[in-house]
């Protein structure tokens, strides 16, 4: 093959670099921007960033196929005319903005990715195919094969994301985000289009002519060392957010470290190949595993957020060091960059979307870890007797351990099933009925007869929920944002109208089926399934005496129902003499002062209603917050007597649909 000559550095050198630097931090931060638009739609669930994360991978897939195909298919001024074409689509498709909500009855992974297509799918395209694509024109000019700028095109990724949360997100609201990503997205098109054209000139060459053709081995091992990675990279970011809260920290967080892996791999440094990383690698599979069989949600934010962080990046840097290890050369560059990313697609495939429907707990996590392990034992085998035997226990150990998560979470339930929202079982132990959601109850009944209509846990008499449902009174209506097993309801006498607002169909199902609460109650009952806030924002004829908010995502409470604007809406729906009640029991985070703030805010005053554990009557340990105006809350003497100010030395920043902080909140 004979090199062209080489071109001037500006377009060989600094004009793919820029593309390519700016190609990828604009990829890398629309994913957090389109994900919190979406979160709200969708109940604040930790599976909104998973199933975006499915539809961000798998759209990498059709720009690298894209790539290969262009560089493979069509002649240099074809590939031009082409790449122009898609680029002028684009900009049509700005600025971001949901362009689809008419699937808001459909499965929600599906309305996801059909929002999300309709909304960034060809932007993102146009991006995502950038990095081979440029790779391949540079080569072609004169370049040796630029592994390097795969590097850099992940270290502009990793500042993309963490940039969002710490200097974006902060300061700018989603209008003025949308408007600087068009902008620089325009900068790009130019950028993108002077090397297509300019990549005319330069003589065909090996890369030009892509090759289909590899070892099967290689490229089996090129895929499963990519889908292992993507598995662990989903399965501990959806751990965290199920366990934690939904939030952009908590989702740019792994996706950070998982992309440094790769800046680092890439670099051309030999160490992430060293033995040494896949020893530190079995210790954290062995770390991880014994932590997730612990199952303490109050260990999530001190202790498994770093650990699985860690553990996450370990892993992924043995993976990875194997794949850069493993890299052809320029004849099947794009080839080896579509199966990164078809190997990607499918991990991310795998764990957001058949996962959810194929089982009945979330075992991607323990699975992960196996698949990780046996890579493992592939890598060292052979090496020696003792690297075998401490390998091989390694593996049988962790396969072994995702049965058994497998068997404890399939096994001995009333009923047990998973959808988009979560795991969600009904047990039966000790004369107690619970529905569990994940790690977290969400509400027990007594399974005798003679104490069916007595409240318990979270609910009991004790709580501010019961002391202020409880006391004397007219006809009432009463609002409650989450349903749970439908404690609540018991609370309701004749006259009343209590209508329950629940994102997840299985939870209001459940409740139904196997809970005696909602056909016992004396109240009348209202069902609307669907995002509490959004579907309260519709019902504009409805107003409570009682608004109770008490929507639960794992351990967590879903952050659009804490903001200013929705503080807005719950007082718009309170009737005259009206309160709201708060139910912000958390592992990790402490709510009070972010209520105080947002009570305060709105012209309201606010109590904190701690109960503490009673296991004789079945009570929970529970935090309440109690909102209404001074004159309002005063008409309730056992909640006020019960009642104690919120310490607030450091009073948390208002937070807006725009901007929330977490680690304000931290216990």
């Amino acid at each position: 093959m004979t090199r062209p000559a080489r071109d001037s550095p500006l377009y060989l050198t600094v004009l793919p670099s820029f593309s390519i630097i700016l190609s990828a931090f604009l990829l890398f931060l629309v994913q957090p921007m389109i994900a919190k638009l979406l979160l709200p739609v969708f109940g604040g669930s930790a599976a909104v960033w998973t199933s975006c994360l499915v539809f961000f991978q798998v759209v990498l897939l059709f720009g690298y196929s894209y790539s290969h195909l262009s560089i493979r298919r069509f002649k240099p001024k074809t590939q031009a005319i082409v790449h122009l074409a898609l680029l002028t689509a684009s900009m049509f498709a700005l600025p971001l903005q949901l362009r689809s909500r008419f699937m808001a009855n459909a499965e929600p992974s599906l309305a996801i990715l059909v929002t999300l297509g309709l909304s960034v799918g060809l932007p993102y395209f146009v991006l995502s195919s950038n990095t081979p694509l440029t790779q391949a024109w540079i080569v072609r000019g004169g370049m040796p094969v630029p592994y390097r700028l795969y590097a850099l095109s992940n270290v502009a990724s990793l500042v993309a994301l963490l940039a969002y949360p710490v200097a974006i997100e902060p300061w700018l609201g989603i209008r003025e985000q949308s408007l600087a990503w068009t902008l620089a997205f325009a900068v790009y098109a130019v950028a993108s289009a002077t090397l297509a054209f300019r990549q005319i000139r330069w003589p065909v060459s090996g890369v030009a002519t892509a090759s289909w053709n590899a070892p099967a081995l290689a490229i089996i091992q090129w895929l499963a060392l990519s889908a292992c990675g993507s598995v662990l990279l989903l399965a501990v970011t959806n751990h965290l957010l199920v366990n934690v809260a939904a939030v952009p920290f908590l989702w740019v967080l792994p996706l950070t470290l998982y992309l440094a892996t790769f800046a680092i791999c890439f670099q051309g440094w030999s160490w992430p190949q060293r033995p040494l990383v896949g020893w530190i690698t079995a210790i954290f599979l062995v770390a991880m595993t014994l932590e997730v069989l612990r199952q303490d949600p109050s260990r999530a934010i001190r202790i498994d957020i770093p650990l699985y962080c860690a553990g996450l990046f370990v892993c992924c840097l043995f993976l990875h060091g194997r794949l850069a290890a493993a890299k052809p050369g320029p004849e099947r560059l794009t080839l080896f960059y579509l199966m990164l990313a078809l190997g990607g697609a499918l991990g991310a495939i795998l764990v957001g979307v058949i996962a959810p429907h194929v089982f009945q707990g979330t075992f991607e996590l323990p699975l992960g870890l196996a698949a990780c392990g046996l890579i493992g034992f592939l890598r060292f085998y052979r090496r020696s007797i003792l690297t075998d035997l401490i390998w091989l226990s390694l593996l049988v150990m962790l396969v072994a351990f995702a049965w058994a998560q497998i068997k404890v979470q399939s096994q001995g339930f009333v009923a047990a099933s998973r959808n988009f929202y979560g795991t969600l079982r009904i047990s039966d132990k000790a004369g107690v009925r619970s529905m569990i959601h994940g790690p977290i109850s969400h509400g027990s009944e007594f399974l005798d007869d003679d104490k069916r209509r007595e409240p318990t846990t979270y609910y009991s008499r004790a709580s501010a929920a019961g002391l202020a449902l409880s006391s004397p009174g007219a006809m009432r209506r009463i609002g409650v944002i989450g349903l749970g097993a439908g404690t609540l309801a018991t609370y309701g006498r004749e006259g009343d109208v209590i209508r329950f607002y629940e994102i997840n169909p299985l939870v209001v199902e459940y409740a139904r089926r196997y809970f005696r609460y909602l056909p016992d109650s004396l109240a009348r009952i209202q069902m609307r399934v669907g995002d509490g806030r959004l579907i309260l924002a519709e019902d504009r004829d409805q107003k409570f005496d009682f608004l109770v908010v008490d929507a639960f995502s794992g351990d967590s409470i879903p952050v659009h129902l804490l903001t200013r604007e929705a503080f807005v809406l719950y007082r718009q729906r309170l009737l005259p003499g009206g309160i709201l009640l708060f139910h912000i029991s958390n592992s990790n985070l402490d709510f009070a002062p972010l209520v105080q703030v947002q009570a305060s805010a709105q012209g309201l005053q606010s109590i904190l209603v701690v109960t503490p554990e009673d296991a004789s009557k079945m009570q929970s340990a529970a935090n309440w917050m109690a909102v209404g105006e001074a004159a309002n809350l005063a008409r309730y003497p056992a909640l006020i007597a019960a009642g104690r100010p919120v310490y607030n030395l450091h009073a948390p920043t208002q937070w807006t649909d725009d901007y929330s902080n977490l680690f304000q909140l931290l216990r």
